[in-house]
C-alpha cells in the first residue's frame, strides 16, 4: 500500500468514526435559505460530520414518512430559524419533533429576532447562523448523551 493509499484509508477510517459517534445530523430550514445549509454541510462535513437535509430524498420517496424516520434515527436537530422557516409548517413540525426527542439545536439566522418564534422556541437559547465552534460543541454534547442512551 502507498503512503496515500494509506492516508486515504486512515482519513476514511476517521470519517467513519465521527460518523458513527454524531450519527447523521439533521438539518431543518427552507429553501430560500439552502444557500446557508449548503454552508452549514461544509463546516460539518469539514469535521467528518455527516449531515441529513432534504437533499437525500429521492424522487417518488413519501418524504413525512422519510423525514420523520431520519430525524427519530438522528442525535441532533438542527434547525435554521429565519424569517422564512419560522412561517413555514414543516420546518415548525420537523424542530417540534426534535424539540420532542430532547435532540433540537436552535439556531437563528441576523435577520431573525428570536422573540418572533412560536413558543417553545421563542424561549431557547438559540445559537446564531455563523458560530462554528458553538455549533460543533452543542453537535458533540448531544451526540454524547445519545451514546449514554
Amino acid at each position: 500500500m502507498s503512503l496515500a493509499q494509506a492516508a486515504r484509508s486512515m482519513e476514511l477510517g476517521r470519517q467513519s468514526l465521527l460518523t458513527s459517534t454524531y450519527g447523521s445530523v439533521f438539518i431543518s430550514y427552507t429553501r430560500v435559505d439552502r444557500p446557508r445549509v449548503e454552508r452549514l454541510v461544509e463546516v460539518l462535513s469539514s469535521q467528518g460530520i455527516t449531515a441529513w437535509w432534504d437533499a437525500h430524498i429521492s424522487v417518488g420517496t413519501h418524504f413525512p414518512d422519510r423525514i420523520a424516520a431520519a430525524i427519530d434515527a438522528a442525535p441532533t436537530v438542527v434547525v435554521v430559524w429565519s424569517p422564512s422557516s419560522r412561517a413555514s409548517d414543516w420546518v415548525i413540525w420537523e424542530a417540534n419533533r426534535g424539540f420532542k426527542q430532547n435532540k433540537l439545536v436552535p439556531l437563528a439566522t441576523d435577520d431573525l429576532d428570536t422573540r418572533d418564534l412560536l413558543p417553545p422556541f421563542n424561549q431557547l437559547n438559540t445559537l446564531r447562523y455563523g458560530d462554528d465552534e458553538r455549533l460543533l460543541a452543542a453537535i458533540r454534547q448531544h451526540a454524547a448523551q445519545h451514546a449514554r442512551g
